[in-house]
């Protein structure tokens, strides 16, 4: 609850609850929101953590801001890394706080602030904080443009209701659906779709539609670096300025991908997302577009629909990384577990070929102690593109646990396993990684099994593995066995 709020600037529940998942997720100890205030001062809006002792209430008005004032003036992301353990002044606390790591990532003139007391701030943990910090902000900003419409009490109740299709979307597919659908309807487009660009391609495609014209398109990719949907991201801005078509325009889409629109042909384009980092646009065609009040309410369906869809994507990104180990990009051990489990039962309802194979470094243990322990991660990186390249794209491979490595083999019989392995196996055995001036070879051991009829579950899969690779270490190393039977 904040006491004695001077700004309103501060995140909405939805933002606290954005920040607070956030925190859990990458195991920070404190995440806090400091707005700044007209006279130059501060106000501590949000305090997140497990244990509030000595931390500023919320509504707290300060001035000093600690090693957070430098992300102000900076007016950019700050990670700080102390060497080891040290007392920080934070803009939460009035008291130094003992921290490994921290960030400050500057946010409407005032600072979010997050730390650990246990190790450091990555770059990567960074970043995806400021992505949070975009959708919050972004969140504030579109509850600032809602409380402006609110006098316009019949527009209003249609853009609330729109709002709320939008925000009820439990998917981003759900999410693009509604965003047209809810669009075209107060327009009264006979034409609606949304497409989408790929972050890092010049390519968007369409991924949603309204009308039996845009329906031809839905799935088609168009080249995005030219065409009205490119123009309205570029410039952050509905495009063309008098909302009507002329012959002399850009393509709609693209080339080879366009809608049939004619001269005079009312026509919107609306981008979604920011300017800095767009998604994409919404487009409409042969609809009512005139006044400041459309637009302004297709904008804040738009913002709004960005608005989720960072947050599905946010939300996937953290499901995604904690399923995956750090180091090597592969499934983590609980990770590939549940992935064996769903297979496996796939393949004995069904009857389908399923092998396993679980791959050791051999002398791994030698390699951390002669040349330390950076150099056993950059074995086991090269473990890990060896195993990967070997792989089909139906494959899966996930690091076990220390230097061992299992990977997931469907529909290939114990011939085609032990080809994968023997792959794996040489191209390791007849590499090398650098090592200062020097180089070492790596060898590997692997143990192979397959379902069977007498197998019950996934962990009699891992045991007959497991114990194929005891027999290959056994045996003089650098070699595959097979499980018996």
């Amino acid at each position: 609850m904040k006491v004695g709020t001077e700004n309103d600037k501060g995140p909405s529940e939805a933002g606290k609850r954005i920040l607070s998942a956030v925190r859990r997720a990458m195991g920070l100890d404190h995440v806090a929101w400091i707005d700044s205030l007209d006279d130059g001062r501060f106000q501590v809006q949000l305090v997140e953590s497990e244990n509030t002792q000595g931390c500023l209430p919320e509504g707290t008005v300060t001035a000093d801001l600690g090693a957070a004032a430098a992300v102000v003036s900076g007016d950019r992301p700050m990670v700080f890394i102390p060497e080891g353990t040290m007392p920080l002044r934070t803009p939460y606390s009035r008291s130094p706080v003992h921290l490994q790591g921290a960030v400050g990532i500057p946010a409407l003139g005032g600072v979010v602030w997050a730390d650990r007391v246990d190790g450091p701030v990555s770059q990567r943990e960074c970043d995806a904080l400021v992505d949070a910090c975009a959708l919050v902000s972004a969140g504030i900003e579109n509850e600032r443009i809602a409380l402006e419409a609110r006098g316009r009490e019949g527009y209003l109740t249609q853009v609330l209701e729109g709002l709320r299709g939008v925000l009820e979307s439990t998917s981003e597919q759900a999410c693009v659906g509604q965003l047209v659908e809810i669009a075209a309807g107060q327009t009264g487009s006979e034409i609606g779709l949304v497409a989408l660009k790929s972050p890092h391609e010049t390519e968007a495609a369409v991924v949603g539609c309204y009308g039996r014209d845009a329906r031809k398109l839905l799935g088609k990719t168009f080249e995005a670096s030219s065409g009205l949907v490119d123009l309205a991201m570029k410039s952050g801005a509905s495009v063309p300025a008098e909302f009507r078509f002329s012959r002399n325009m850009h393509p709609v889409l693209g080339p080879g991908c366009d809608l049939p629109v004619t001269e005079g042909d009312g026509i919107l384009v609306q981008p979604v997302g920011s300017t800095g980092v767009p998604m994409g646009a919404l487009v409409l065609i042969r609809g009512q577009y005139g006044g400041a009040l459309v637009v302004h309410g297709l904008r804040t369906l738009c913002d709004s629909a960005a608005l989720l869809m960072y947050r599905f994507r946010l939300q996937g990104r953290v499901e995604r990384d904690a399923m995956m180990d750090g180091l090597t990009g592969l499934y983590n051990r609980q990770a590939f577990v549940r992935r064996l489990g769903e297979t496996f039962a796939f393949c004995k309802r069904h009857g389908h070929d399923l092998c396993m194979l679980m791959i050791d470094a051999d002398h791994f243990k030698r390699v951390n102690d002669e040349h330390g322990h950076l150099v056993g991660d950059r074995v086991l990186r090269f473990i890990t593109d060896t195993v990967q390249r070997a792989l089909r794209e139906s494959d899966m491979a996930g690091r076990y646990g220390g230097e061992e490595f299992c990977v997931l083999l469907p529909n290939t019989d114990t011939e085609g396993a032990r080809l994968v392995a023997d792959r794996i196996r040489e191209t390791c055995a007849a590499s090398v990684v650098p090592v200062g001036e020097g180089k070492i070879r790596v060898t590997v051991s692997i143990g192979v099994s397959a379902v069977s009829g007498t197998m019950e579950g996934p962990d009699d899969l891992i045991a007959a593995a497991d114990e194929a690779l005891y027999l290959a270490k056994d045996g003089g190393r650098n070699r595959v066995v097979l499980a018996a039977g």
